[in-house]
């Protein structure tokens, strides 16, 4: 089954909680057109919410994270802090 950019890209944040602008452009191997054009209207569709921190905002589906978890979320999503986690 096709699946359109829109749809690939939510169900990246879906499965990605916490996933920055970069992240989704790389790993969905989109433009940054495209991927801008497709977070700002599932954002304006309400279908995901983003929070700004510092030089990163980051993506979540909406209504399925608290405030906390959203904090934990962007928090494991940086590859060092996991692997100090992992480590440990």
């Amino acid at each position: 089954m096709f699946e359109t950019s829109a749809n690939r890209v939510f169900h990246y944040i879906t499965n990605n909680p916490g996933c920055h602008f970069r992240q989704v452009k790389k790993e969905l191997n989109l433009s940054i057109g495209t991927i801008q054009y497709h977070l700002n209207k599932l954002e304006k569709d309400g279908k995901i919410i983003s929070i700004r921190k510092n030089l990163y905002k980051f993506y979540f589906p909406n209504g399925i994270f608290q405030e906390h978890e959203k904090e934990i979320l962007q928090i494991l999503n940086h590859k060092t802090i996991r692997e100090v986690f992992y480590i440990s």
